[in-house]
């Protein structure tokens, strides 16, 4: 056996957590899905670049057609005393939306040969000078 270290999310929202002696399959992201935008996540995901909260929300919207605002209201109770904290930062989801319109404009490039025209949002606000 061999450790070969690997960034990776859960496709598969709702599944129990993996344990350490569970045995996984890799596979090629086009054997997974044909979800091209999906294929090009997994393969920004898998660069090691990603932040790993920003990977799982933008894997989730995509593969398991999670919307935002799910997303924004996931929440995790492990924290005893302390209550629920949310599962992912306002920060992190916007991240996330910029990383899938990415994918989203990777995946489009790809199928037509032509350059994205979708650019991935800014949070600079233009001021209007009178």
């Amino acid at each position: 056996m061999i450790a070969v270290p690997l960034n990776t999310v859960c496709l598969e929202h709702g599944k129990k957590e993996p344990t350490p002696v569970a045995e996984f399959k890799l596979v090629k992201p086009e054997e997974y899905t044909e979800n091209v935008a999906l294929q090009e996540l997994l393969v920004m995901i898998a660069s090691g670049k990603v932040n790993k909260d920003v990977a799982q929300a933008a894997a989730w919207h995509l593969n398991n057609d999670m919307s935002w605002a799910e997303l924004a209201s996931k929440t995790e109770n492990n924290y005893g005393a302390a209550g629920p904290r949310r599962v992912f930062s306002n920060a992190h989801l916007y991240a996330a939306q910029n990383l899938v319109a990415l994918a989203v404009g990777k995946a489009r490039e790809e199928q037509t040969d032509e350059p994205a025209t979708t650019t991935p949002r800014t949070s600079r606000v233009s001021r209007i000078q009178p």
